[in-house]
Order: structure tokens, then sequence, then C-alpha cells
């Protein structure tokens, strides 16, 4: 990989985007760039099955973050371009070009977002990009408008596909981390309503929320848990069992305790 000389890859960001009307060529010169910052052999990326194809150029962080406020900056004024682009990238099928898709969403909170969203979601099989979109693809929405936001998560987790209930999970996680997110009560509300069964990739982002539940507020999380037990929900007590680590003292012994009884 070239050394990152500040200059010159705000030079090269400027001629990317210079074709910021016509996405296709857009997205074939934030390809070529990100290709010029990639190591030497390009890498699959590490989160994906075996017999997946989607690749990751492993460009440095300094040059996805420089294109991502670009990016960002550039489209602002432009919902539709906005729309078109973060596509063409997400379509570009590498692990970069779909982070950098988020990165356009970050700051918007446009209506069609969360059907973008779903539309990329149930067929994304890189863990990382697809917590990412979770993230920041949805971060304008649950800023500006975060009773859509908890509708469309209330949606995704009634879904058949596994693959969509896990990006509600990864959403709804995103949430927790977030302090400028306050509705924590609701956040209960939606995973006391989870209806189907807890396996696999879901299991392991159901866990990965808890535990940041479980961090944040271990009380109220230790009284949801304690409430599912009491309901005799779906695996509740595997549940409690994973997460028990994460609680203090007292929550760990109540927990415990309702585990016996």
């Amino acid at each position: 990989m070239p050394a990152i000389i500040p200059e010159r890859l705000q030079q090269q960001i400027s001629k990317a985007l210079a074709d910021i009307d016509d996405p296709s060529a857009c997205r074939r010169k934030v390809v070529d760039l990100l290709e010029y910052y990639a190591e030497r052999k390009r890498r699959p990326a590490a989160s994906i099955g075996p017999d997946d194809v989607l690749w990751a150029f492993n460009t440095a962080q300094p040059v996805l973050r420089a294109l991502s406020r670009a990016l960002q900056m550039a489209l602002g004024e432009y919902p539709e371009q906005a729309k078109k682009i973060a596509g063409e990238l997400w379509d570009a099928d590498y692990r970069e070009t779909k982070m950098l898709a988020s990165a356009i969403l970050e700051r918007r909170s446009e209506p069609w977002i969360p059907d973008w969203c779903a539309e990329r979601a149930g067929d994304c099989q890189d863990n990382t990009a697809l917590a990412d979109l979770a993230d920041r693809g949805l971060a304008g929405l649950r800023s500006s408008w975060p009773d859509q936001f908890l509708a469309s998560i209330a949606d995704w987790l009634k879904m058949s596909k596994p693959r969509m209930r896990a990006f509600a999970l990864m959403g709804l996680e995103a949430a927790v981390r977030d302090p400028t997110f306050d509705s924590l009560p609701e956040i209960y509300e939606a995973l006391g309503l989870f209806e189907w069964a807890i396996r696999g990739e879901v299991h392991r982002v159901m866990l990965t929320l808890l535990f940041t539940l479980a961090h944040h507020s271990p009380q109220e999380t230790a009284r949801f848990l304690l409430d599912e037990i009491g309901n005799d929900r779906l695996m509740a007590g595997s549940l409690v069992e994973d997460t028990l680590s994460a609680f203090p003292p007292r929550q760990r012994r109540l927990l415990r305790q309702a585990l016996s009884d």
C-alpha cells in the first residue's frame, strides 16, 4: 500500500467525486481509489463464510474516514443522488464500499432509508458490513425519527428470515451504545415481542445486545430477564446463563435464584 499523503489523498478524492452526477462512474472511481490504497493482495473479508466471494481491500482507516466525510459533504443536500450512489457502492460488493454506503446514510433521515436498508440487509453475508449498516446506516433515522426507527426494528424482528432478525438486533445494540438515544424502555418492549427461536447468528447477536444492555443498565436488564423467565419465554433461561457474567453481584444472584426456582 502506498504511503498516505493527506494532500495527495484529498486530490484523489476530489477527482473520484468529480462525477457525483454519474453514480456508476463515481462508483468506479471510488473502487479504483480503494484499490490504490489496498494491501497488495486482497483477501476475503474475515467474517464471511468459506463459500462466499465477498472481498475486502483492507484499505487503511484514514482513507475510509476521508472518503466517508467527502461523500457526506458532497451529497448532503442531494437525497436522491445520495440514494443512488449509496446503492452503487453497496452493489460493488466489497466490504469497504458497503461501509461507505452506510456512511452516506449516517447523517440522513429520509423516509426511504428503512426500506433501502431492509432490501440489502437480508442478503448481506459480511457481518462487519451488516453491523455497520445497522449502526451508521440507521444513525440518522435513529436520531431524527426514533419512533420510526423502533417501528422498523419491530417489523424486522417479526420477519421469518434470520438474517433480518439479526440485523434488527444489531440495530438495537447500536441504539443502546448511542448516548443520544433515550428510548431504552422501548428496546425492552421490542425484545419482549420476539417470538422466534434464538439460535445461530441470531443467538450470537442477541447475546451481544444483552451484554451491552447489562453494562448500560443492569437493574432494568435483570428485571427484563426475570420477567422473561417468569413468563416462560423461549430460551430465556439459556440467555440468562450465558449473560450472568455481565451483571453486578446482586442482579446475578437474583437471576440465579430465578433459574433454580
